[in-house]
């Protein structure tokens, strides 16, 4: 696990049926780097990105 790792944004949760929940298993397992979060994250940028729902996961930088 990342050290010294700073999150903005807020925890999600819900239900997630069986047969999912071992194919995401799965799909972790593949890679030491992966992690269900990830799996969360890249599945929702995926989704949004084909529904055409803009959004931008960094805040853009303040001018000054």
């Amino acid at each position: 696990m990342k050290s010294r790792v700073t999150r903005e944004g807020k925890l999600l949760g819900g239900y997630v049926p069986t047969p999912i929940v071992k194919a995401i298993e799965i799909w972790v397992d593949k890679d030491p780097e992966r992690d269900v979060s990830q799996f969360i994250r890249q599945a929702a940028r995926e989704k949004l990105t084909r529904e055409g729902i803009n959004f931008y996961e960094h805040p853009k930088p303040e001018a000054a």
